[in-house]
């Protein structure tokens, strides 16, 4: 999958480019801001790194795991595969909608809750203490799949909630 979406942050443009290939096992995020690439993350052969500034850093195993799963565009269905700890918590009321509430435990512990409407079955927001919060919306059909073309994330190392509107979204290429 091609992924390409742009935020707006305090007046700068910040282009995300996602290229997963989950076949292969391999992905590429890369975050612009103004036409220069400031960080990008690589995973491939089951190593990771992270170029920032043009430094390069190999990431730890247990780190570069954990990016095998966004290799996949729709992660949820490899969960149990890849590991991960699933716990129904309940349903509960969010922003006046009913959702159902999941608890996602991963293989190194990390503890992630997800949370999907009752009425539509679409994933609303994710949520954690590491990542803080990403609220997914304006769902559109892509090649017959309904995907969030809006993801809204919230966390403390931003002093405001950072939008990002998917430009253009592909799979199987």
């Amino acid at each position: 999958a091609s992924l390409n979406g742009e935020a707006n942050f305090q007046g700068q443009i910040i282009e995300i480019k996602t290229i997963a290939d989950a076949e292969n096992s391999r992905l590429m995020q890369s975050t612009s801001v103004g036409g220069n690439v400031i960080q990008k993350t690589l995973f491939s052969g089951g190593k990771g790194q992270m170029v920032a500034m043009g430094q390069v850093q190999e990431l730890p195993d247990e780190m570069a795991s954990m990016l095998k799963v966004q290799t996949y565009v729709f992660p949820e269905v490899h969960y149990e595969a890849l590991g991960f700890k699933l716990a129904f918590v309940g349903t509960e009321d969010m922003d006046g909608e009913q959702v159902h509430k999941l608890e996602i435990t991963a293989p190194n512990g990390m503890i992630t809750n997800e949370f999907y409407s009752v009425n539509s079955g679409l994933k609303l927001k994710t949520s954690s203490a590491a990542t803080g919060d990403i609220m997914y919306s304006d769902y559109q059909e892509v090649d017959g799949v309904k995907f969030p073309m809006t993801l809204t994330i919230k966390n403390p190392m931003l002093p405001v909630a950072l939008e990002t509107k998917m430009k253009t979204v592909s799979f199987n290429q």
